[in-house]
């Protein structure tokens, strides 16, 4: 059994981690006077399973099982060293909060003023010989201020949510697995400062993603590519709503979620093969795992960022591809019940400052360890239950999660 943990990060959309600056702030990039500009819907940060946060977001070539789901949709039908039966399952429950830090989103804009509702992701796999098919979700909800300045005070409330639909299936004896996804994401805020809330922006849309993971038996190392399509809204018209002046903001024509495309490469050293199917129920093994990923994301034209779009601001967001490169390693100390692990990775500048320069990307530290605290049996077959903490830290940044499922 494959399993996940931790990182919800909002929901690819980590995007949306609005918060509203001091009036001091609204005078420094230009007001918005027509509707010629896209918001762009970037999460730089890494999210996944606990195991994938805690190693850096490093996860492309090691995603297996129901948490793998959000780095690669090969991800339901790559089966745990330990999966032995015709059918097999996972799932993965996921909370976090990015409430303790004053720049989630690296724009330069700081504030203490966001209200976080804890962030959530869950997901399930089912996998019948040489196939998977996974469903996962992943939501966030906070609230923020506007204080005015070029338009009226508001409080503004974010909700956002990403599903999966996901199917793959192993070939060649399980060296080479493919999967693909239909990807769902939704994109509400609201202006709920009166009693009748109003909506300023939606994105309702979809996409797909492919990708694919070669593991050769008996060997200790695996690659993976992934891509996903943009998801874009022409739709950011309100019912009822002047588009020019709707709640005293001017309305971007499109909301766009860029795409994105991963490759990766990761190892185990131990004392047996990693890409193997095992006789025991579990492989007790003092072991590393290592993983490096590159993630490429696109560009958006006449991007601005969301933040600023809160404050009645045109920052510039998005203007060209971002690279980012993470790495990460897990070493499982006492086999069977505790392991531990480490990461790093850049996060790509995406935004502009005032005087148009470019805002540097930053480095991020991530920290993380599971517990084996239940076991228990079902339907003739052992289980045991791993409790997670995970950590990631960077410049004006701390995030934190808690993770349940099952260990393998």
């Amino acid at each position: 059994m494959a399993v996940g943990g931790k990182a919800c990060q909002g929901l690819a959309l980590g995007i949306v981690l609005l918060a509203w600056e001091s009036a001091a702030l609204a005078q420094e990039f230009p007001a918005p006077t027509d509707r010629n500009f896209t918001i762009d819907l970037f999460l730089g940060q890494a999210i996944g399973s606990s195991r994938i946060v805690g190693m850096g977001g490093a996860a492309t070539a090691m995603a297996e099982g129901s948490s793998g789901m959000l780095a690669n949709p090969a991800s339901p039908a790559v089966r745990a060293t330990t999966s032995h039966d015709v059918w097999d399952w996972d799932w993965h429950l996921d909370s976090m909060s990015p409430s303790l830090g004053t720049d989630h989103d690296n724009n330069g804009i700081t504030t203490e003023d966001a209200s976080f509702s804890p962030g959530a992701t869950f997901g399930a796999v089912f996998q019948y010989k040489d196939w998977g098919v996974g469903i996962g979700a992943t939501g966030l909800v906070i609230e923020n201020s506007s204080p005015g300045g070029m338009g009226p005070a508001t409080r503004i409330k974010t909700e956002a949510l990403v599903n999966q639909l996901v199917v793959g299936r192993h070939f060649l004896g399980g060296d080479v697995v493919v999967g693909a996804a239909a990807r769902g994401v939704l994109l509400r805020v609201t202006n709920i400062e009166t009693a009748a809330e109003q909506t300023l922006l939606e994105l309702a849309g979809g996409s797909i993603e492919a990708g694919t993971i070669w593991k050769p038996r008996a060997k200790s190392f695996r690659l993976g590519a992934s891509a996903r399509m943009p998801v874009i809204s022409d739709e950011a018209s309100v019912e009822a709503c002047n588009p020019l002046n709707c709640a005293g903001y001017v309305l971007p024509n499109k909301v766009k979620v860029p795409w994105e495309a991963r490759i990766g490469v990761a190892g185990r050293v131990g004392p047996s093969a990693w890409n193997r199917t095992a006789k025991t129920r579990w492989v007790d093994e003092q072991a590393i795992l290592w993983g490096v990923d590159v993630v490429l994301t696109g560009r958006t034209k006449r991007g601005a960022g969301l933040e600023a779009f809160g404050l009645h601001q045109l920052q510039p967001s998005g203007r060209k591809h971002t690279l980012s490169v993470r790495g990460g390693v897990d070493y499982e100390w006492f086999p069977g019940r505790f392991r531990v692990r480490t990461g790093s990775y850049y996060e790509p500048g995406r935004f502009k400052d005032p005087a148009g320069e470019d805002i540097g990307g930053r480095l991020h530290l991530t920290l993380g360890a599971d517990l084996r605290v239940w076991q228990f049996g079902f339907w003739d077959e052992d289980y045991r239950v791993r409790m997670s903490l995970t950590g990631d830290f960077a410049h004006q940044y701390v995030n934190g999660g808690l993770s349940i499922g099952f260990w393998h």
